[in-house]
């Protein structure tokens, strides 16, 4: 039996002199996206079992932009989550692109190799990957765990027994996971270095295996990250045992893709602070290689700016359409930057001890790269979905909705209040917070696109201004430093702690602030009824609060006051009410009346 992921000096000093031979000369054809290349030699023959998603013509490329990604050749994208749609990227043309929200947790995409893979034979998995997290339109900038890759005996994305799982938990790093067992497991962590960070460049993922022999450790199981230039590998280099049940054998390979554990680190545990609002997901060159022998070693093509992995800043996945001796296949040019570059397709034989390719044999080429030209973008959005609104404060009503989805992006979304346009966000929600309290607002929300395409508008939703403090103790919790709060002679109902007349039961009827001088929290105004004028009192009740009353009362002396019948007020809406004297102005000749408006205790 070889040993997998063999290290030979002859191929170090092969790759070596190849690379000082220079890149392509004056005379070497020019190559584009999609040309056809042969690579001359004994190449022998590839049995393996293999898909590609990117490259010129291939699953992602032949698809409409803004079409949903159809299920093929083995593969499903509509499991657990949004369907992937085709967006333009402006590095990498054409790409999947998967958003998640509390409900569309997981977006994975599925390949099924087809049979249980035995024992003895290499397995790789790679692709390119970005994700974007904002909150409140800005970067996501705390941890938080992304679930992201999978190989699995069965088809699942739950914890489980044989199966190979890479979690990225930015700024910390990787980790790895082999699970072979119930009871035999290992996890490795990798560095900060290797995880691709929210909002950051593209990434490739790669994920080497050879599944060894039942029981034995000789397996091995490497992971690497290439981002920014670089390519870091994993911590797990050493030799390893993958599979120790004979009936669980690897087959499905998943893109998971979840989003979860936000801020941890920082804020502790199940914390409640806001969560990124926008979680998008995307992806291009998707490549799974599966030896169907023991023989078959683990041989693939990368064109690269050197042909030495460790100093190469370009690195591009190949797929071919023959592999008999000679290779054929068709450049993929995938995200390398726009314009003239003297590259080199590299034939890659396993990995050495450290992780790092064995190179067998490299080709100049220089290669032409037009800039991605993204269409004409006349299609609209659809419009936001399940828009909701709640008072926040006494001051702001916070809207939120569904996103829309678009054929290339949404840049953003507008909100009317009452069919006039109030403001704009790149985020999922938004702060109202020009209202008077008391009154009712009708909200609709459209987005739109980086081209100016505007959606239809969502159904409405009608939310009334009021405080969110449905008690005292909550008006007094928040408005009272936590020293103050315990202490009755100052945050207690009947204080009056500024010394201005008005006590905090006062302040919280009728949405005063909490501390310092305010305006008069009634209107006097006369009212003329029945050919008599009577004086009326206006102030602003809450709409929610626990056993509050507003009562109207009357005194000619300022010293007796009588409650006015039928002038009692529970909180409520409208919030502006207009209470009414019973006596009419003069109706027993000259005489004072004065009014009042009087809160219950708690």
């Amino acid at each position: 039996m070889e040993t997998p992921f063999r290290y030979h000096s002859l191929l170090l000093g092969l790759g070596l002199a190849l690379a000082a031979a220079g890149p392509a000369g004056a005379d070497t054809p020019t190559y584009r996206h999609g040309d056809p290349i042969t690579l001359p030699g004994s190449f022998g023959t590839q049995n393996v079992t293999k898909t590609f998603l990117g490259g010129a013509g291939g699953m992602i490329e032949s698809q409409p932009v803004g079409a949903t990604m159809p299920n093929s050749n083995n593969w499903t994208f509509h499991t657990l989550g949004y369907t992937a749609a085709i967006k333009v990227d402006p590095a990498r043309g054409k790409v999947l692109f998967n958003p998640e929200d509390s409900s569309h947790y997981a977006a994975t995409r599925r390949y099924d190799s087809g049979a249980p893979i035995p024992e003895q034979r290499y397995l790789y998995k790679a692709h390119y990957v970005r994700n974007v997290m904002l909150l409140d339109g800005l970067p996501y900038t705390k941890s938080y765990q992304w679930k992201h890759e999978r190989i699995n005996w069965e088809n699942s994305i739950e914890d489980g027994d044989c199966e190979i799982k890479v979690h990225n938990w930015p700024p910390n790093g990787p980790i790895s996971f082999v699970n072979r067992s119930a009871t035999d497991k290992s996890t490795y962590w990798g560095s900060a270095a290797q995880a691709p960070s929210s909002n950051g460049d593209w990434a490739l993922m790669e994920i080497f295996v050879f599944t060894g022999t039942q029981g034995l450790s000789d397996g091995k199981v490497i992971t690497r990250v290439h981002k920014n230039g670089r390519t870091v590998i994993g911590l797990n280099r050493q030799a390893e045992r993958v599979y120790a049940d004979p009936a669980l054998r690897f087959r499905y390979f998943l893109e998971q893709n979840y989003f979860g554990n936000f801020g941890q680190s920082e804020d502790g545990v199940d914390n409640p602070l806001p969560k990124p609002q926008i979680r998008e997901l995307y992806s291009d060159d998707s490549q799974v290689i599966v030896g169907l022998d023991a023989s078959s070693g683990s041989k693939r093509i990368e064109l690269r700016d050197t042909v030495a992995l460790n100093t190469a800043t370009i690195r591009e996945l190949q797929d071919w359409t023959t592999w008999n001796g000679n290779i054929d296949l068709h450049l993929n040019t995938g995200g390398i930057p726009p314009g003239e570059h003297d590259l080199y397709l590299v034939v890659v034989d396993g990995v050495d001890s450290d992780g790092w390719d064995n190179v067998s044999y490299s080709q100049p080429v220089h290669v032409r790269v037009d800039p991605v030209v993204a269409p004409p973008d006349t299609q609209a959005p659809t419009a936001p979905t399940s828009l909701a609104g709640a008072t926040g404060s006494a001051t702001t009503i916070s809207l939120s909705w569904t996103a829309s989805t678009d054929n290339v992006d949404i840049a953003g979304y507008r909100i009317y209040r009452d069919g006039s346009l109030v403001g704009t966000t790149s985020a999922r929600s938004y702060p109202d917070t020009r209202i008077v309290l008391g009154q009712t607002y009708r909200y609709t929300v459209s987005a739109f696109d980086p081209a100016g395409n505007e959606s239809a508008l969502s159904a409405a939703t009608t939310v009334t201004a009021h405080d969110a403090a449905s008690s005292y103790a909550a008006w007094r919790a928040a408005g009272f430093s936590w020293r103050d709060q315990p202490l009755d002679a100052i945050s207690g109902p009947l204080a009056d702690p500024d010394a201005v007349g008005l006590s905090n039961y006062a302040r919280y009827a009728f949405y005063l602030a909490t501390r310092g001088r305010v305006a008069a929290p009634a209107t006097l105004g006369t009212i003329n009824s029945g050919g008599q004028d009577y004086l009326t009192l206006t102030f602003t009740r809450r709409s929610v609060a626990t056993g509050l009353s507003y009562i109207l009362e009357g005194s000619t002396d300022l010293v007796t006051w009588t409650p006015v019948p039928g002038q009692t007020y529970a909180p409520g809406t409208p919030a502006a009410v207009t209470a009414q004297d019973s006596v009419a102005i003069g109706a027993t000749g000259p005489m004072r009346r004065f009014l009042r408006v009087r809160v219950t205790a708690p």
